[in-house]
């Protein structure tokens, strides 16, 4: 894999049946803001690591003993500086393209995982770096996993109806505009799938398949160096100046400024030092203030600037670190009041006032 090729530092060599040598498992420790393009279906596994991932321009938080599943033309982003990394291979599996397992590799509104720490299943509770894991056993296990935890609590029949609908909207999205354009011929299919997607998904067919054009017209912007007037062509466009105007109302951005501030080849270092900074302070510096004098911009500056990079606010940035981090202090064993202190709260009710309030619960539900 052309993104990871750099950062293996050990590779198991799997043989199949006709004795060639395919690499199926990776261990790496990602790059701080590093963009890892993907190249082929393959399961990331989170050994290690606190704070957030980026997965086609949406932030995700705490994603330790996670499995997150990527196909070709995703991308990935780590904005921690901790993470170890495990990457399954899978694009030679056959399971991998069995109609079950769309469910891991074609996403709808989020990225596709499963929680490892509450699987049942031997072989993905216990993940390691060293297992010998069989690809399809892998996917067969995952799959089942996945429809365990039923994200969107609908049937398979149901997931089935919805997958359906997203396989033709990525193969056909350049060509059609709306819902009446992928069911021609069944106004009756249109209004079946149309309920189970609004009541299981929370998203329209107009939706998705807006919000497929979005996101394919945000990765060829941010991920190649197509001129913009090749994109719109390439997008199904006949006229550039219209994908200019469309590709601002979805993103709220022109097209020359979004490649800009996503950097894909990385020369700009700003969010690099700042996660550095975050990472190196957040313990005891939870003020926004702090951090703008060190990055030598006003808080709004520095504020907008964040926004522009990744979507999301600093606050909430310093908050999810805050919550990780006391969450495995906690889960160690570690006293409420020695945790507080810790995260920089001068008092344990403060703290415990902060965590019920992020995450629902009081500190002592994450003692073990």
């Amino acid at each position: 894999m052309r993104v990871c090729s750099f950062f293996v530092l050990r590779i198991v060599f799997l043989f199949d049946q006709v004795g060639e040598i395919k690499r199926m498992r990776e261990l790496f420790y990602p790059t701080l803001d590093k963009v890892y393009v993907i190249d082929q279906k393959c399961l990331f596994v989170i050994e290690q690591g606190e704070g957030m991932i980026e997965v086609d321009f949406k932030v995700y938080h705490d994603w330790q003993k996670k499995g997150i599943y990527l196909s070709k033309g995703q991308y990935i982003k780590f904005l921690s500086a901790d993470f170890k990394v495990v990457k399954f291979n899978l694009e030679d599996a056959q399971q991998a393209t069995s109609k079950e397992a769309r469910v891991l590799f074609s996403h709808l509104v989020a990225v596709g995982h499963i929680d490892l720490k509450q699987s049942d299943h031997y072989l993905l509770s216990n993940l390691t770096p060293k297992q010998e894991v069989d690809s399809n056993t892998l996917i067969t296990a995952s799959t089942e996993q996945w429809f365990y935890q039923n994200p969107f609590n609908a049937s398979r029949d149901e997931y089935s109806m919805i997958f359906d609908l997203k396989e033709t909207i990525d193969q056909r999205y350049t060509a059609v505009t709306k819902a009446n354009d992928i069911f021609m011929d069944s106004s009756a299919q249109i209004k079946e799938v149309s309920h189970v997607l609004k009541d299981k998904v929370g998203i329209t067919i107009n939706g998705l398949l807006q919000q497929k054009k979005s996101l394919e017209s945000r990765k060829e912007v941010a991920l190649t160096s197509k001129s913009i007037k090749e994109i719109a062509f390439d997008l199904g466009f006949k006229d550039p100046a219209y994908f200019n105007r469309v590709f601002k109302k979805w993103v709220g951005k022109s097209p020359k400024v979004f490649r800009e501030l996503f950097d894909y080849q990385g020369r700009d270092m700003f969010m690099t030092d700042l996660l550095a900074l975050i990472e190196a302070h957040f313990k005891q510096q939870h003020k926004v203030d702090f951090y703008a004098d060190k990055m030598h911009l006003t808080t709004k500056a520095l504020s907008k600037k964040v926004k522009d990079k990744i979507d999301q606010s600093i606050s909430s940035i310093i908050k999810e670190k805050l919550v990780c981090s006391s969450k495995k202090m906690l889960s160690n064993g570690a006293l409420v009041k020695e945790v507080a202190y810790r995260h920089g709260f001068e008092e344990a009710n403060h703290f415990s006032a902060f965590m019920k309030h992020y995450t629902g619960q009081s500190p002592t539900a994450f003692l073990i």
